[in-house]
């Protein structure tokens, strides 16, 4: 992983950008020239870490710049082997640039990876930037006053261009905690290239085109299945999750991963323990006095059950007073709440071991893990509260309760009558007397087809945005974050799978939970307690004089209220 920035700027304002992310890059800098454009790089050294691999990197009349991991990169260099084309390094970046050489735009469609780059074609005075199918790889821009300027992360920007905030954006992501949902960015005049989408920029012209290269519903199957086909789509699943792993364990550097003890980070786990990776370290954050949000005891399950090297990380109260204003100056935008705080604080001791680290981010949205989920298949499925209420007792009434009013009553009102919200809102437009509340999205997000909000979610909303945090905490520390429930073939696999295989027997993530039995533990596979990257919030908010009772919407305020004062002095 790397910054990448550039645009039609002089050298010294992609100078000044480029120095911004430095610690996304600390290997080598470098820069590239000419009348038209200048193209910075700041590279963090994984694959091939000699000189070969630095970049820019030229080849005739393109110029690329590259932030990410191509993992099927031996076998495309193979096939352009087989076309002619001559290689002077081992790196994924120039396979990348020759096949564009090749392929045109077409082949970000050939890519298997995590990727943002951008591509200057000299003969054509042209730019071409893409990004990944769910946005691993992160990629702002800024177009206007016949400029236009790229970069990694928004705080490139800072000192750079006029800052002020986008009042829409802002307030749903302080309200509602959602902000990755289109192109906007909480700041006015920075766009987001979204994920699958390709961009070229025809320097003469002053002109962007963006076009949309990749869409989850074309690999939905409407095929019902039976238990024997089920069994079979278990051993697909098995070889496609296996190699997905695998793929991304490739690195000329230590490679480590998150463990949690649940489903998602223990099948990663496993598959890394198949592919004979000895001494790989594995890192849990634990909280001994929280013990409703503490996980070690499965992290340490699992360690004993398979010989793992577990690696203990402490995220405490210290340690949150004196980083959290670097957490906060790190992500430049608004998170939804303090377990961000937690996987930063993880992040920055996994530092002290590997460069690379990989994570189970994604298999919740792809496989039908949150709660609401749940929820909503019962409103439209009762016939399926029985199994539920088996599993989890007296906490599916509310769930039933919960998921009949999400597909039967409008967003606007039930928002408004429930809990705090109405003063939630008062408080928001306290700040921001201009805002609307996005009620369309939570329409899209929260009721209608599930099957579209599973899709919404993987393209749009949590998976994007959750991948934000990741990158950000990551690349804080210089270090590479994979996830390997994010490889396209597992989101296509993942999308193909009817509900009725989702959600089954009162319990959510059926499909995954039903693989896993022929894997993990027992006490693995019939875990229902919902956990991420947890955090004490109420005792969080406390300590930071945010908020007693741990409201959320409060947090995001006050996190409003520290980015305004950074922003105000650029």
């Amino acid at each position: 992983m790397c910054s990448i920035a550039g645009g039609n700027i002089s050298r010294t304002r992609a100078s000044r950008i480029s120095g911004k992310m430095r610690h996304r890059g600390p290997d080598h800098s470098g820069i590239f020239e000419d009348s038209l454009v200048t193209l910075s790089h700041n590279r963090l050294s994984i694959i091939d870490t000699s000189s070969k691999g630095n970049q820019p990197m030229e080849f005739e009349d393109l110029i690329i710049i590259f932030n990410g991991e191509i993992y099927n990169y031996k076998e495309l260099r193979r096939e352009l082997q087989n076309a002619g084309f001559a290689f002077c390094s081992k790196s994924d970046t120039e396979v990348l640039l020759k096949c564009y050489s090749k392929y045109g735009s077409e082949c970000v469609k050939r890519f298997n990876g995590d990727f943002a780059f951008c591509i200057y074609d000299k003969r054509k005075r042209e730019l071409f930037l893409a990004r990944d199918r769910v946005g691993n790889k992160p990629l702002y821009f800024y177009h206007g006053n016949g400029e236009f300027i790229f970069a990694s992360e928004l705080r490139a920007f800072e000192g750079l261009i006029s800052l002020s905030f986008n009042e829409r954006i802002l307030g749903d992501a302080i309200l509602f905690g959602l902000n990755d949902y289109g192109d906007h960015t909480i700041y006015d005049r920075i766009r987001n290239l979204q994920p699958a989408h390709f961009m070229r920029y025809d320097l003469a012209r002053n002109e962007l085109e963006i076009k949309r290269y990749w869409k989850l519903e074309e690999f939905e199957n409407k095929e019902k299945w039976n238990e024997n086909g089920f069994r079979k789509k278990i051993d697909e699943f098995e070889n496609l999750l296996n190699d997905s792993v695998k793929i991304r364990l490739i690195a000329d550097v230590p490679v480590g991963t998150l463990l949690s003890g649940g489903i998602d980070s223990s099948l990663i786990a496993f598959f890394i323990k198949e592919n004979h990776h000895g001494d790989h370290p594995y890192f849990t954050s634990s909280f001994p006095k929280f013990p409703d949000i503490d996980e070690t005891y499965y992290a340490e399950l699992l360690s004993k059950s398979w010989d793992l090297k577990l690696i203990k990380v402490f995220p405490t109260e210290k340690k949150l007073k004196s980083e959290f204003d670097n957490l906060v100056t790190s992500q430049f935008d608004i998170f939804r709440s303090l377990s961000v705080m937690s996987q930063y604080l993880t992040m920055k001791a996994v530092k002290e071991h590997v460069k690379v680290i990989l994570s189970g981010q994604g298999a919740d949205e792809l496989f039908g893990g949150y709660y609401h989920y749940m929820a909503r298949y019962l409103g439209k499925n009762p016939h399926a509260f029985k199994d539920r209420l088996n599993l989890i007792g007296r906490r599916a009434f509310e769930e039933l309760k919960q998921g009949i009013k999400l597909t039967q009553t409008t967003w606007k009102k039930k928002y408004l009558l429930e809990n705090d919200n109405f003063d939630n809102l008062k408080a928001v437009l306290d700040y921001l007397p201009q805002y609307k509340p996005n009620w369309d999205l939570l329409l899209e997000k929260f009721t209608g087809n599930l099957s579209k909000a599973l899709r919404f979610d993987i393209e749009r909303l949590n998976l994007p945005q959750l991948l934000r945090y990741e990158d950000r905490n990551a690349m804080a520390f210089s270090i590479e974050n994979r996830t390997p429930f994010t490889d396209y073939r597992v989101i296509e696999f993942a999308n193909s799978i009817p509900l009725e295989y989702k959600f089954k027997n009162g319990v959510g993530k059926y499909f995954l939970r039903e693989f896993s039995k022929r894997i993990l533990p027992k006490e693995i596979f019939n875990r229902i307690d919902k956990k991420g990257f947890e955090a004490p919030e109420k005792q969080w908010m406390r300590i930071l004089k945010i908020d007693e009772t741990g409201n959320l919407v409060k947090f995001r305020l006050a996190l409003f209220e520290k980015l305004a004062k950074i922003v105000s002095k650029t």
